[in-house]
């Protein structure tokens, strides 16, 4: 009976010690805002929290909107803190007013949150 009890009570902490947190991301975009042109260098602020579980993956890309390949700003990140900012600049060499698009993801698996926004920056 009590090699039940302990193999009962090893599997049930097995599985909730292991579980990992079934909430998204909240992902908020200080700067740059949408729809705004901007001259360089430009700020990025973004916020990242999840209250019930630390954020895995952080992936940050500036590209031109025509462009998405020719990346501007390029930030990868894996973090295991449940609220975590990034706050840094970059600087975009333009010639005419050029439509740039943020693309923001945090998460991973099913639980992976993304926000995208468009901005302008111009010479």
């Amino acid at each position: 009976m009590k090699s039940q009890f302990f193999a009962i009570s090893f599997l049930f902490l097995s599985f909730y010690s292991c579980k990992k947190s079934e909430e998204k991301s909240t992902i908020t975009i200080n700067s740059p805002s949408a729809g705004i042109e901007y001259t360089s260098p430009v700020a990025v602020s973004i916020d990242f929290s999840n209250p019930s579980g630390p954020i895995p993956d952080i992936e940050i890309k500036v590209y031109p909107t025509a462009s998405p390949s020719t990346l501007v700003f390029d930030y990868d990140n894996h973090v295991e803190l449940k609220t975590f900012s990034v706050n840094d600049q970059f600087s975009a060499n333009v010639v005419t007013i050029t439509p740039m698009t943020l693309s923001v993801k945090c998460g991973e698996g099913d639980l992976i949150v993304s926000k995208e926004i468009n901005f302008s920056v111009k010479p």
